[in-house]
């Protein structure tokens, strides 16, 4: 009995795991008729380290438009907020960033910023808002945090 006890408590242990890239649940937030809205989190264990901050996106092979209209809002762990508007350019002409097609979706990530210190301990929330629905999955747009 105290073995059934145990399980859960183990389980959610091993759950609250290490850092180094940013958790994406709930990554769709919700949609209306002209946004869609994502969001990801990331715990931050160490204001000393420096960190990359990249956005990705999963866009349908289809997607003719030159580019990605987001407004990428950041709350920190405080509750701080920040918003920046961004136009990420869909093809890699001069630009950094990354492409990858595999037939029904063209994977992008660009560097939002290279070599940054989060200042607070905590989880730091990014939301998105696009502009439009484009047939987006869930989970198709993010923010991955990774540690230098």
């Amino acid at each position: 009995m105290f073995a059934w006890l145990l399980l859960p408590i183990l389980f959610l242990c091993s759950c609250a795991g290490g850092e180094g890239k940013s958790q994406n649940q709930d990554n769709v937030v919700r949609q209306d008729f002209n946004y869609s809205y994502f969001k990801s989190t990331y715990f931050c264990r160490d204001t000393s380290a420096t960190y990359n901050l990249e956005i990705f996106s999963r866009l349908p092979a289809n997607y003719n438009r030159p580019g990605l209209n987001i407004i990428l809002f950041v709350t920190t762990p405080s509750g701080e907020q920040y918003a920046d508007t961004l136009n990420l350019p869909v093809t890699t002409g001069g630009v950094e960033a990354k492409r990858i097609e595999n037939g029904v979706w063209n994977d992008f990530s660009w560097y939002y910023r290279k070599g940054v210190r989060l200042s607070q301990l905590g989880e730091w929330v990014f939301k998105m808002r696009v502009k439009g629905h484009y047939g987006l999955p869930e989970k198709a747009i993010g923010v991955l945090v990774t540690k230098q």
